[in-house]
């Protein structure tokens, strides 16, 4: 029994993504148009070029040495040309790719961020990114080699037509020859294209296991899994170079057959032109322009098939961008018209939520948060504390019941005015491959150096700034990999109390810091309550025994609030973690 094949190989049909292009092409179709006229202009001195070469040559045999003169000056005046006019009309065909490329991939992103934070958690960021930069190039320089392979197509008929009116049968033998080149072309190039869709596929897995490592060396040298990452790689790389190798073997079988016959049917070429010399059926001229008109006749017909080729490319390459623009499988966070101005009181009214197809983190969850308060949210890790911080800041969206601030529903407000009111700092937040000047900017753009200087004085980081080589200008590298995990907290803090919202959202933003450091941030926060709600998620209940109101998470609810002494004597749950804490 014959081992089952573990892929399929994937034929494109039809251009229904393509089509979803053609917008991008109206705001380039000037330097199409102008690619085409240059490529036509071209194709006419191509034409013409061999014939005067071929009378070249014939004169030379009679050496008549003023038309010599004449046909080779004719003859390098077209070649010029031709290069001329190769040039312009690539360089109109790069701006027309490269202006579809920018377009592609800044919609691309900005989808991408449009993308509902649930469908986000599962994404693959190697395949993404591979998508962002690799698939819109490729989309956008095969269209460049549509357009380039339609003008040449028209040279073939050009070619053919000019063929016919010299000799007939010659002109015969070599359309034949042509339509025999391209079928057996064709044969080929649509295995190559199927196994390159497979290629692709594999290349994304070992990409995004490529990003994996370089993003988490340092736990994967920590955890001391060096092995367990280096085997797993090793096997997906194998598996993607393997398959590789057996693809381009077939191909190269096949590629070594149809050349052969290639030359097997120039060699006939040669062959019938000698024997209707032989009879006086075919002057040396006419030979020479055949000659010379019998490879580009082939090549131009080639243009045909890598038309079909490109098309399937274009087609293949559209498919996987437009995927992200998919509804079902990345469907695109929804806001409201309502601007979001003063915070009012933050309420959760029979909220349920769930992660995808998992159980329910909350069922029928109720509470109310004053404006102006400091609140915290304790329990049990896992329980779905800061769940609860990315509900208010729309990261998710409930399945039942209403988040309200202001006595209106989350939902309907503007994405603008919602992220401009809350800000968040998380207990691993992401630092910038930026300066850490350009960091803070970030969040307040307009932001001047005296208020850079007090939020990083508030966050306890002006000491640390005062050190580096290039003070605020120094850059941090690529998520701040010369930051320590406390000090990429108070980065975080920094930029949040910098972005100045009117709701201050701590998911743990004080776990890598010191007890002072952290004790003093605490300071800097209870100052800031006038003006702002602030809800802080935190383990160690040490850091929050200070706010206004506590709520206790337990099993999908609230099981009590209040003040922390309130607690302690109210709820049991709450006095033994916080005495196991302590």
């Amino acid at each position: 029994m014959k081992k089952q094949k573990e892929e399929k190989l994937e034929k494109i049909k039809g251009i229904k993504n393509l089509k979803k292009v053609k917008p991008y092409l109206k705001k380039y179709k000037g330097f199409a148009t102008l690619m085409v006229l240059f490529l036509i202009l071209e194709l006419v001195c191509a034409i013409i070029s061999p014939i005067l070469l071929a009378e070249v040559l014939v004169n030379f045999s009679e050496f008549n040495f003023d038309n010599i003169i004449l046909f080779v000056s004719l003859w390098a005046i077209s070649w010029v040309l031709s290069i001329i006019f190769n040039r312009i009309s690539l360089q109109f065909g790069q701006n027309f790719s490269r202006g579809v490329s920018y377009d592609l991939q800044n919609d691309l992103v900005k989808r991408f961020l449009e993308t509902e934070s649930a469908s986000l958690d599962y994404v693959n960021s190697g395949k993404i990114t591979v998508r962002f930069s690799n698939d819109c190039n490729t989309l956008s320089f095969s269209l460049q080699r549509i357009v380039s392979y339609f003008a040449q197509s028209i040279a073939f008929v050009a070619y053919v037509a000019v063929a016919f009116v010299y000799d007939f049968w010659i002109a015969l033998f070599i359309f034949i020859s042509a339509i025999y080149f391209f079928l057996s072309n064709n044969y080929l190039i649509n295995k190559n294209t199927s196994y390159n869709s497979i290629k692709q596929k594999k290349f994304e897995v070992v990409a995004g296991q490529n990003n994996e490592i370089v993003r988490g060396w340092k736990d994967i040298k920590g955890l001391g899994i060096k092995p367990y990452i280096l085997n797993s790689f090793s096997n997906l790389n194998k598996s993607y170079t393997e398959y590789a190798i057996k693809a381009s073997k077939k191909v190269n079988i096949w590629g070594a057959f149809i050349k052969s016959s290639h030359i097997v049917l120039e060699a006939s070429f040669y062959i019938l032109c000698a024997i209707l010399m032989l009879k006086g059926y075919l002057t040396l001229s006419i030979f020479l322009i055949f000659y010379m008109y019998y490879g580009r006749i082939l090549s131009s017909l080639s243009a045909v098939e890598y038309f079909k080729t490109e098309l399937s490319n274009a087609e293949l390459s559209a498919k996987r961008i437009f995927d992200l623009y998919d509804e079902k499988t990345s469907p695109k966070e929804k806001y409201g018209n309502c601007e979001l101005t003063n915070i009012g009181v933050i309420e959760f009214k029979n909220v349920s939520f769930k992660y995808r197809k998992n159980a329910y983190v909350f069922k029928n969850l109720n509470f109310k948060i004053e404006p102006n308060t400091m609140v915290a949210f304790v329990g049990e890790s896992g329980i779905g504390k800061s769940t609860i911080l990315s509900l208010i800041s729309r990261f998710y969206t409930v399945q039942k019941g209403e988040i309200l601030i202001n006595n209106t529903n989350i939902n309907d407000f503007t994405e603008q005015s919602l992220r401009k009111n809350i800000g968040i700092v998380t207990q691993q937040p992401y630092v910038f491959n930026k300066t850490l000047k350009e960091n803070l900017l970030l969040a307040k753009p307009d932001a001047t150096d005296e208020e850079i200087a007090k939020v990083l004085k508030q966050a306890k980081m002006d000491k640390f700034v005062e050190k580096l080589p290039q003070k605020c200008d120094s850059m941090l590298g690529e998520n701040g990999v010369i930051l320590s995990g406390g000090q990429k907290q108070r980065l975080a803090i920094a930029r949040a109390l910098l972005k100045n919202s009117q709701i201050l959202l701590f998911d743990e933003a004080t776990s890598a810091l010191d007890n002072k450091s952290q004790s003093q941030i605490k300071s800097v926060l209870s100052k800031l309550k006038k003006d702002h709600t602030i809800i802080i998620v935190a383990h160690r209940l040490s850091t929050v025994v200070d706010a206004d109101k506590i709520f206790f998470v337990d099993k999908g609810s609230i099981l009590a609030n209040g003040t922390h002494t309130e607690l302690l004597e109210n709820c049991e749950k709450y006095k033994n973690l916080y005495n196991f804490d302590e």
